[in-house]
């Protein structure tokens, strides 16, 4: 279907370029005459949806509507019985698209056994934005660069590559670098002076994977960082302090506060508070407690035994991807 689009990766930067694509072949298809809304579901009721879908503009002559990493294509989304809810909603709408609309919906990965993936796979075009190989992300540096009539040195060209940071802190760093005047080329010190040090982001990507259920992931972002010689009892005292932060933006989404109210009580604020609101509404209180009991036993292990530290990290990451309890 030409109007209907599931994207999936964990770069993005790769999948709003791939949204911005679509967007842009709608405008060349009816000459500007469209309105693009990209709806943050946190802000939306279930039962709101159906207005969003059902809306008709005076002027435009075509609607995209983004959704992006909605919670409801994570692991273990469920069609419940009873009253009405998001798969109900957009089956129909999915099955049976307008041609006055298109539809983008995101996830960071594709969970096949979810209902909606199944249905959008089987109806609409399926895109998958995989994260650049090291050499086509220095091909991607380098066009960048040529492009604004800049080069990178190559070892800072390497430095950049291999800095482990996304597609969007690199292109925010380049245009940063482009607007230095009389000069053109980015030196080893530019890299080194300008580029942060982000162990603790990336121990927050280490997380972000635990907390997804995706394993491979988690493992690898692991062993980044263990090259990058981060000590491991940093990764118990972050990954133990995101699951507190989780349980506690639950207790207040359970209670119906507002996103500004959790954020004042709470002081996590915008990305990080809307990262952790989608993760809770997909762990149970059983599996929080489960999770803090593994990491716990996992600290125990480091203090009091003589197992190797990266055996231990690397089976309490798995038992947390799978929710596996402590034994």
């Amino acid at each position: 279907m030409e109007n209907l689009y599931f994207i999936y990766g964990a770069e993005d930067f790769l999948v709003d370029e791939a949204i911005n694509k679509i967007v842009s072949r709608k405008q060349a298809e009816y000459e500007g005459y469209i309105e693009v809304a990209r709806i943050d579901v946190d802000e939306v009721k279930d039962e709101d949806l159906e207005t969003y879908l059902e809306y008709h503009s005076l002027f435009a002559l075509h609607r995209v509507l983004v959704f992006k990493n909605p919670w409801w294509l994570q692991k273990g989304t469920r069609k419940k019985k009873g009253n009405k809810n998001v798969v109900d909603i957009l089956e129909p709408v999915i099955k049976n698209c307008s041609p006055e609309l298109t539809l983008v919906f995101t996830s960071v990965q594709a969970h096949d056994a979810n209902p909606l993936v199944k249905l959008l796979s089987a109806h609409g075009q399926k895109i998958q934005c995989s994260p650049l190989s090291p050499a086509k992300l220095r091909q991607w540096i380098q066009e960048k660069a040529k492009s604004n009539g800049w080069a990178l040195e190559p070892e800072a060209l390497a430095l950049v590559v291999n800095s482990g940071q996304d597609m969007y802190y690199l292109d925010n760093f380049l245009q940063k670098m482009f607007l230095q005047e009389h000069r053109n080329i980015i030196t080893r010190k530019d890299v080194i002076d300008q580029m942060e040090n982000r162990h603790e982001i990336k121990i927050f990507r280490l997380s972000d994977a635990v907390m997804e259920g995706n394993t491979s992931l988690a493992l690898q972002a692991y062993h980044q960082l263990v090259e990058q010689g981060v000590y491991p009892l940093v990764f118990l005292k972050v990954l133990s302090g995101q699951i507190i932060n989780m349980a506690k933006v639950k207790y207040h989404l359970e209670q119906g506060h507002t996103p500004v109210q959790i954020e004042k009580e709470l002081g996590i604020k915008g990305f990080m508070l809307k990262k952790l609101s989608e993760k809770a509404r997909r762990f149970s209180w059983q599996d929080i407690e489960t999770a803090i009991t593994r990491i716990l036993y996992a600290d125990i292990d480091f203090k009091k035994s003589n197992k190797d530290e990266q055996l231990v990290l690397e089976m309490m990451i798995i038992d947390l991807c799978t929710k596996k309890p402590a034994i």
